[in-house]
């Protein structure tokens, strides 16, 4: 896997680079001292896993971490920090993990073994609409429908599937009519009224 390590601190860049000496896992790594430089370098080269210190001035490990999100969804987080991990829930990234500082060698080598097994998001996106009528978009182009297809639900963005999944912003903008004209999604119908009903 290819690393990056973002820190202000001199010392602590070095640290990281002795504690991930010779990792089986690691492909490369490249350091920085500033945020700007990270996100730079992350734009012309392949990131798979960024180790960012939260407290840095000018662009903190944060507002890094989203921008390296915009720039590959793909890129897994890990924040190194002197935070307790309740506060990372604040955030609002998708950080896989966090190193508390002082850390070990052990501890880098669980957060990569994590990084190693999340899988991939495609890099197609896929949306599907099923209320009030079924449509299905593949980067942002309709999809014909009419012939048999298979969909992989864990790589797509269905609203059917956000509402089974509590998603409040979607059941609240329901009004009953999904998969409309369909006799056949009737069952179907009744358990989205009652999702709305009981919300």
């Amino acid at each position: 896997m290819k690393l990056i390590y973002v820190d202000d601190e001199p010392i602590q860049i070095k640290n990281f680079g002795l504690t991930v000496e010779g990792m089986k896992r690691i492909d490369g790594l490249k350091t920085f001292e500033k945020g700007c430089d990270a996100l730079e370098w992350a734009k012309l080269h392949d990131v798979d896993v960024a180790f960012l210190d939260i407290e840095m001035p000018g662009m903190n490990g944060i507002e890094l971490a989203k921008k390296l999100k915009e720039i590959d969804r793909n890129i897994r987080i890990v924040f190194v920090t002197a935070y307790e991990q309740y506060a990372l829930d604040a955030f609002g990234v998708n950080a896989i993990g966090y190193l508390l500082k002082p850390y070990t060698r052990e501890d880098v080598e669980e957060e990569l073994t994590k990084a190693y097994y999340v899988r991939n998001i495609p890099k197609t996106e896929i949306q599907i609409k099923t209320v009030p009528t079924l449509k299905i978009w593949i980067d942002g182009c309709p999809l014909l429908l009419g012939q048999t297809k298979c969909i992989n639900m864990e790589i797509v963005d269905c609203d059917l599937y956000r509402m089974l999944n509590g998603d409040e912003a979607v059941i609240d903008s329901y009004r009953g009519e999904y998969l409309k004209g369909y006799a056949w999604a009737e069952i179907r119908r009744k358990q989205l009224n009652l999702i709305k009903k009981t919300k």
